[in-house]
Formats: structure tokens, sequence, C-alpha cells
């Protein structure tokens, strides 16, 4: 299945500035995002002495997760296509004095590892960004032992998400593309539980299952909020930014900046989300 999602230009993911940004908002990704990553690990059977597999790990949040789960005994393989995300997930590692675990530069659609070598596959938050999900799905359904598993975090629908789905809307819009494309190829192109099962089950996986985990996106205001999110836009939200004159640029974020305010109360932003945690056996 070919998707060419618009979030998945490679050349903004290599971005060294947007690894640096990514790595600034680290603490707070990992504190909204905790909760979520624990439920992912526990569903891959993640146990002490366990080979995982992370693909497209980012700045590697889950991967140290892992890392620490597993122990000594274990080992944790981070992958990404990013070197400059790959060179935060090392550094943390050797902060924190984990010695289990190895990072590789690796496009998703071409995992080039031992067959039947891991005891558990992970995923957060990247499988939206693989234009050829097919492949990588078979990659990694390769990779596994047999009884091993894929577990996987995406992003929910659109309507779960609306402090990332209206501001994206607004830029479809002021360059001129439809907001179709935000469940057609955008980070929501996952969102539907009956999608994911399908593209598992086509993969060869069974006892597959798919549960929503709500959470909570948390800032000072609404205007911080947009700039996080604007410190940190890779992909196709890069491009888009990217794409607009700085008056209708400008234009656009203050539509954005009103539409944001609905999530501002006494004690700050705090705009409702949800992901979907997919996850079956080999």
């Amino acid at each position: 299945m070919t998707h060419q999602p618009f979030e998945s230009n490679s050349r903004i993911w290599q971005s060294p500035h947007v690894a640096a940004a990514w790595r600034r908002q680290s603490a707070m990704r990992e504190e909204i995002m905790g909760p979520t990553t624990q439920h992912m690990l526990e569903a891959a059977g993640i146990k002490p002495g366990s080979r995982v597999l992370d693909i497209a790990a980012g700045t590697g949040e889950q991967s140290l997760a892992a890392a620490r789960i597993v122990g000594t005994s274990g080992f944790v393989l981070a992958t990404d296509i990013s070197e400059p995300m790959l060179n935060v997930v090392a550094e943390s590692a050797k902060q924190e004095g984990l010695t289990n675990m190895s990072t590789q530069v690796m496009d998703a659609e071409n995992i080039y590892l031992e067959p039947g070598s891991f005891d558990a596959v992970i995923c957060q938050h990247g499988l939206m960004f693989i234009a050829r999900l097919d492949l990588a799905l078979s990659g990694i359904y390769k990779t596994l032992r047999k009884g091993g598993r894929f577990a996987a975090v995406v992003w929910s629908n659109p309507e779960q998400n609306l402090a990332f789905s209206v501001p994206m809307s607004i830029l479809l819009r002021a360059v001129g593309r439809s907001s179709s494309l935000l469940e057609s190829t955008g980070i929501f192109s996952l969102g539907r539980p009956e999608k994911l099962i399908s593209l598992f089950q086509t993969a060869g996986f069974h006892d597959i299952k798919v549960l929503p985990i709500p959470r909570i996106y948390r800032a000072l205001d609404a205007k911080t909020f947009l700039q996080e999110r604007i410190a940190m836009a890779s992909g196709g939200t890069a491009d888009l930014l990217n794409q607009l004159p700085e008056v209708q640029l400008n234009a656009a974020l203050d539509e954005i900046l009103e539409s944001l305010r609905a999530f501002e109360g006494t004690n700050g932003f705090a705009a409702p989300c949800e992901s979907l945690l997919v996850y079956g056996n080999k």
C-alpha cells in the first residue's frame, strides 16, 4: 500500500534543527506521552531479557524506556531515517548509562535485519509517515521471532485531535489543498481501527487488538502551544509553513491561534487528544 503521506519529507526529518527542537521538547513529550508509552511497551510484551526493535524511533524516549525494562540481559535497537534524531537517542543513553542499546540509521521500508532476531517491535507515532507501509509491516513481521509481538501507537482520527487537526486544516486551506488530506494522507491516515486491523492482517499478524489511548496536551496558553508546535514542525507541516508567503502565513497563524483559544481555561491550555494502540502477534 502506497499512501505518500504529506508529512514524509525525509529532508526535513533529517534536519539537525528539527532534531534539536525535538530534543528541547523531550521532557514535555515524555510527561504527556509517558503513560501511552508504557501501554505500548506492555502490549509488546517487553520484559527483562527481551530483544526489542524500535522503528522510526525519533529522539527515542520510548527506546530508553524499553532499555530500562529489558535490563543488561536484553537489547534495544533504535532505528530511524534521521541520523540527527538518533544522535539524540545515543547521547541520552550514554548520559543515563544504558549500555544495552544501539542506534542504526534505517528506512522502515527497507529493514535489513536478521529474520526472527527480535522478541518485540515497537513504533510510537511513526507508522503514519511511512509511504510504503506494506513494505515496512512485512519487514517488521520478518524480524520478529515466532510468537513475538509488534505494538504501535498512531494518531487517532481528526475529530479526537482538534488541537492538531483544525490548525492543519487551516494550513491546507491556505495553500489551496483539500482538508480531506487529513485522513487520506496525513498524520491521521491510520486513525480508524478497521484500517489498522486490515493492514496488520495483510502483513500476517494475528490476535490483533486496537485500543484508544486518550491524553491531554497542556501548555501555559494557546500561544505557547502554537510556538512549541512550530518549533517542532517537521515533514509536511514544515512544508506547508514554508510554502506560504509572510502575509498569508501570519494570517493563517492568527486564525490557528484563535481556534486554539477554545482550549484555554483557568488552568491554562488543555487540549484533549487521542491515539490508537495497535498490536498483534506473529
